[in-house]
């Protein structure tokens, strides 16, 4: 490619654990990566619900709170920030 302007690159995020501390791993053999946009409403509540595989919310605009039930503990992310959900908790 040509041209004038150069390609930047911006790393988001490098995380190795959940955020409740549980080490990144993958199963083996093939895996299917899914990426979703969720528009969620103001004061909206999602079920609750658990991830048997790592999950990654990268939060575009707003402010997103993930209660995690195992350890009681609530965490916080807004704008340009990524949650790494906990598994199975």
């Amino acid at each position: 490619m040509s041209g004038d302007k150069e390609t930047v690159v911006t790393k988001i995020a490098q995380v190795s654990s959940t955020m409740s501390g549980q080490p990144l791993t993958l199963p083996p053999g093939e895996i299917d990566l899914i990426a979703s946009d969720f528009l969620i409403p103001p004061d909206q509540t999602l079920p609750v619900h658990r991830h048997p595989y790592p999950r990654y919310a990268y939060v575009l605009s707003g402010r997103l709170a993930v209660t995690n039930l195992v350890t009681n503990e609530t965490k916080f992310f807004g704008k340009g920030e990524i949650a790494v959900e906990s598994l199975n908790q």
